[in-house]
């Protein structure tokens, strides 16, 4: 079975990650909701010592984004992000 492991993690240290999420969209991010998620914990997500995505999670514990690579069992991750956080 594979593990994953979220690591909280500066923002700075994700911009890949983050621009992949962005170019995915099919629509501009909201400027409010750019500054909510500026503000927010960054965590990594891992599997087997590599970057696999990363989810955002504010002071409300209230999950403001979420990616995942391909080929990852992305709602077993969401299940672990919510148990966990």
């Amino acid at each position: 079975m594979t593990t994953y492991t979220l690591t909280k993690i500066d923002s700075a240290d994700l911009i890949a990650l983050k621009k992949a999420y962005v170019a995915q969209l099919p629509s501009p991010l909201d400027g409010m909701w750019e500054c909510f998620v500026s503000m927010a914990d960054h965590y990594c997500i891992t599997s087997e010592d590599k970057v696999i995505g990363y989810c955002v999670i504010n002071s409300d514990h209230k999950l403001l984004q979420y990616s995942v690579e391909g080929g990852h069992d992305a709602s077993m991750i969401f299940n672990q992000i919510i148990n966990e956080r």
